[in-house]
């Protein structure tokens, strides 16, 4: 009898539906394996992107598109499809790619109304195709390391998860920028923090049986704009007192040592004022690390140019959202949101999303967030 003989497996064969930020990360895995994955067509409608996709994996011009339908009037040839689209723009792509037969990757959330998912979830099962949501913070070894640690420890009987966004990250996606309007994109909680009610879910393993919410937009309002302030940071003559600063966070000339508004008090001017420590900020914009002074051309200076350069930025921030004042802009989204859980067997949980911090960080079990642990008897 012959030995058996070992072939090695064709890499998986991927199209990247939306060149984005979380697009091109996914994608990245390619260029690091390549042997496992291969990334063998793009549909982007932003040319800059879409030809750094084609020359960055090699893509062949036949399998380059502007946009998802072409792709999906094309012949299959891929396994599967990394769908990196805006939120609102999920459903019709992962129905259309699911009925052709592909494997699908889904950027969360999955869809952005209760009837898109049904469409989704209907797709995928009628076509038989393997549907995967990116709620990754559950995959990460910390988090299943915690739920394994929470089952042996005894029954989870409350949780408090804090999701502090970071004041320069709010006014940068949720004021200024592509989710600051829920008709555009969609609601705060769902756009920033359906990780965090995934993953108190993923912590609890049951479904809640009642739920509360309340949440406001507090803060970044017109009534709330300083004197003397203008529309636009770039000719604004109290932008240098102003932490939302527009300067600060994409030009940073000179770097600064700033920190956050100590207060939210609306009807007084100090929620306005920059506070001057004997300390670097966490903050890596201000401190000059990821600005475009330092040559820096990654998130977010990406998101108002292509290629960010100091001319470029000055230039958006001239003409465009990114150089508004953050009490002129046409934002409706919350800026603080608590979210309550009952669950049947009784445990609750509870969750805070908050746009006031300096960090942007998740204070989880163990770390900061508290999870109380019925340890039984004993």
């Amino acid at each position: 009898m012959e030995p058996p003989t070992s072939t090695t497996p064709e890499p998986v064969r991927a199209i990247v539906v939306g060149a984005g930020q979380r697009g091109r990360t996914y994608a990245q895995y390619a260029l690091e394996h390549p042997d496992l994955f291969k990334v063998v067509g793009v549909a982007e409608p932003r040319q800059y992107w879409r030809n750094y996709m084609a020359s960055t994996h090699d893509i062949s011009s036949q399998f380059v598109f502007e946009d998802w339908t072409t792709a999906a009037a094309t012949p299959k040839f891929a396994d599967c499809v990394i769908i990196a689209t805006q939120d609102a723009l999920h459903a019709d792509p992962a129905v259309a790619f699911a009925d052709l037969g592909y494997h699908i990757l889904l950027e969360k959330p999955m869809a952005v109304t209760k009837s898109d998912c049904l469409r989704i979830h209907a797709a995928v099962k009628r076509n038989n195709v393997m549907l995967s949501v990116c709620h990754v913070m559950r995959c990460s070894p910390y988090s299943l390391k915690l739920r394994e640690l929470t089952r042996e420890i005894g029954t989870v009987v409350n949780i408090q998860h804090i999701e502090p966004v970071g004041f320069w990250h709010q006014v940068h996606s949720y004021v200024r920028g592509n989710w600051r309007r829920e008709a555009d994109a969609t609601f705060m909680l769902m756009a920033k923090s359906c990780h965090d009610i995934d993953y108190i879910h993923f912590l609890m393993e049951k479904p809640p049986r009642a739920v509360s919410s309340f949440g406001s937009l507090v803060h970044f309002r017109a009534e709330n704009m300083p004197s003397g302030a203008t529309d636009r940071c770039l000719d604004c003559p109290v932008e240098n007192d102003c932490v939302y600063s527009a300067k600060k966070v994409y030009l940073n000339v000179p770097p600064i040592e700033v920190s956050p508004p100590s207060t939210v008090d609306i009807g007084s001017v100090n929620a306005h004022a920059v506070e001057v420590v004997p300390r670097k900020s966490t903050v890596p914009w201000y401190n000059g690390d990821r600005s475009a002074a330092a040559g820096y051309q990654g998130w977010p200076l990406s998101v108002l140019h292509d290629e960010p350069t100091m001319d470029s930025i000055t230039e958006a921030l001239r003409v465009g959202p990114y150089g508004r004042c953050v009490f002129a802009c046409d934002n409706d989204v919350v800026d603080n949101q608590v979210v309550n859980f009952q669950f049947a067997d009784g445990a609750t949980a509870s969750f805070t999303m908050v746009a006031f911090s300096e960090a942007i960080v998740r204070l989880f079990p163990v770390q900061s967030m508290v999870a109380y642990l019925d340890l039984g008897p004993g």
